[in-house]
């Protein structure tokens, strides 16, 4: 399974606020030793070097909808030879982006008469807003997408829709009927139509079971089986006297089993199949009276023609008439009882339903990212989603946090690190430099550092000032002021910047 990285999510983030592509360059495959499960932070380094076995191009990308993409990465024969466990996505920035963990996979190249294979990975991101921060423009093509999910998943829906018509079982006038020939052990299952468990079964010839020793039952073990090319239902006959729950086989094939027939110890056969030529039936329902059964038994008042004749047979309950008028509806405080239409219920909501205001509690509409990030509108909601859009931050001595979107994308960083003034003399001044931990993406607009000491009274020994700044350092120099270690003095600098 893929994921992608924490550090990945952040350069989306940053990507997105700053309104950047992130532009997703190379595959790395590494073959890690011990590689284990998944990390359930998704925190993910790169693998080692020597565990890194191919650093490659991406070979083509493409999205899938607004919020998924797919990279593509193709290997003739003349790649290899190597085995992977690792498939990574980096950046043009090297950011690890996405990482997914599989079984060890062998790749070979052609050697001499010894031909190697070929091979294509393909890499589904799912993130918001994802095909816009990859400016991906071209759909992905079928060969870059898995369709056995999907394919499996129609013969599933077709599966229940056949379970919610036919129930567990149900069978086709003579259809898989059990038959005995004369008085053998030997019996006929009939050809016809039959669903067992959603599939459908046909039985194009007669077979023949043999049941020896009854008394015993005769089922059918019914699954759906084959590849991604094509499935079939397979039938297979059973005759013993055991019971045979449904139950999923080593392949992982769900099997479906119902009893059609009782053999008796003298051999007569008991047809258990239930049939699903319902209509056919002249009286499916013999459990309960006909029309005209019911008249020739309750007929105390002129049987039940007479019964749906009269004005009001029904007294008790409401008249279609007795609807209540839109004006009560609307007005909602009369308490005469009357049935009311979906009209009538829709007129009486939008009586009551008026729009939200500071004081006033009723509808109101979400705001979109633009209304958001604009601060003008005071009619609309901001979801805690458009409120955050853009905003990260990383919560360690060398640190930052990016503002949302809507509060500029300003990003504000502390660094520190340990430097050293190597020269002991009086007004020595000395250059050094400090990367920020996140680049600014557009501009730096203000540095500053201060010096803590080191246990040798270094602040008092030395000054320091902002020389220059960029996008990705603070330039600093510091000056010794005074000072009576001889040799150099070590501090830690620290580092505060603001830009967007």
């Amino acid at each position: 399974m893929s994921f992608i990285t924490v550090a990945g999510e952040t350069q989306l983030a940053v990507k997105q606020g700053a309104g950047q592509p992130l532009n997703i360059t190379h595959f790395v495959l590494a073959n890690i030793t011990g590689l284990g499960a998944e990390p359930a932070n998704r925190i993910e380094a790169m693998p080692a070097a020597g565990d890194i076995v191919a650093d490659l191009a991406v070979t083509k990308n493409g999205y899938v909808n607004s919020n998924q993409v797919v990279y593509s990465l193709t290997m003739d024969s003349t790649v290899g030879d190597f085995d992977f466990n690792w498939i990574g996505l980096k950046d043009d920035e090297n950011v690890l982006i996405a990482v997914a963990y599989i079984p060890t996979t062998s790749k070979t190249k052609t050697v001499g008469n010894v031909p190697g294979n070929n091979m294509t990975r393909n890499f589904l991101l799912a993130f918001s807003g994802i095909t816009a921060t990859t400016a991906i423009s071209v759909p992905a093509e079928t060969w870059q997408i898995d369709f056995t999910a999907r394919l499996l998943g129609i013969d599933e829906r077709e599966r229940l829709s056949n379970l919610d018509i036919y129930d567990a079982a149900a069978f086709f006038g003579s259809g898989w009927q059990v038959v005995r020939q004369g008085t053998t052990t030997t019996y006929d299952v009939l050809p016809g139509i039959g669903y067992v468990g959603g599939i459908r079964i046909n039985n194009t010839a007669t077979q023949t079971v043999a049941v020896a020793s009854p008394p015993k039952a005769v089922w059918l073990d019914v699954s759906l089986e084959g590849d991604i090319s094509d499935v079939t239902a397979v039938v297979s006959i059973i005759a013993d006297a055991s019971e045979h729950p449904n139950y999923t086989d080593a392949d992982g094939f769900n099997h479906y089993l119902t009893k059609i027939a009782d053999v008796a110890a003298n051999g007569d056969v008991s047809d258990l199949r239930i049939e699903a030529d319902h209509e056919a039936k002249i009286d499916p329902h013999s459990q309960y009276l006909t029309h005209a059964e019911g008249d020739a038994a309750y007929d105390p008042k002129g049987g039940l023609a007479a019964h749906t004749l009269a004005g009001d047979p029904h007294s008790q309950y409401l008249k279609e008439a007795d609807t209540v008028s839109q004006a009560d509806a609307e007005a909602g405080v009369s308490t005469i009882v009357r049935s009311w239409s979906a009209l009538r219920v829709k007129q009486a909501i939008q009586a009551l339903v008026q729009a939200a205001s500071e004081t006033v509690a009723g509808i109101v509409e979400r705001a979109t990212q633009a209304e958001t990030d604009a601060l003008t509108d005071d009619s609309r909601y901001v979801s805690p989603l458009k409120m955050g859009f853009g905003f990260s931050y990383l919560n360690a001595p060398n640190g930052y946090i990016v503002l949302p979107k809507w509060l500029g994308g300003w990003i504000i960083q502390r660094c520190e690190e340990f430097k050293s003034h190597t020269s002991s003399s009086i007004k020595s001044i000395e250059n050094h430099s400090q990367s920020h931990v996140l680049p600014f993406p557009n501009s730096i607009w203000h540095s500053t550092i201060t010096l803590e000491d080191n246990g040798g009274f270094e602040s008092l020994e030395l000054s320091a000032s902002v020389t220059t700044k960029s996008n990705t350092q603070t330039n600093y120099s510091t000056y010794r002021m005074n000072g009576g270690n001889p040799g150099g003095e070590t501090f830690k600098a620290v580092v505060f910047s603001i830009g967007r």
